[in-house]
């Protein structure tokens, strides 16, 4: 076990009875409960989700009053880039489609 990091084989008979006791561990009403709030789920909050994308190292002299209309520029941003990325993939996968017919 040392030297196998906790990496052992699993043979497909004793899959399941892993799985399960792990399921029952974790299904539990309080933690789903808990990842629902977590992610904003429920109650309904995407402020929570957001939190986590909003830049929390404010240049000194900068006002928070700035920042709506700083984010939503930013959000401007990220939206371009996006599309712009998503639509390089589109077209290179049109095109790996097409090369290898």
């Amino acid at each position: 076990m040392d030297q196998s990091l906790g990496l052992l084989p699993v043979a497909k008979r004793d899959f399941f009875t892993l799985f399960w006791d792990g399921w029952v561990n974790s299904f539990k009403e309080h933690l789903i409960l808990k990842a629902f709030e977590a992610t904003g789920i429920s109650p309904q909050n995407a402020n929570v989700i957001l939190k986590r994308f909003t830049n929390n190292n404010l240049e000194p002299g900068s006002s928070s009053s700035d920042n709506s209309e700083s984010s939503l520029s930013n959000w401007i941003k990220i939206q371009r880039r996006l599309k712009n990325k998503t639509s390089f993939f589109t077209i290179k996968t049109k095109a790996y489609k097409q090369l290898y017919r």
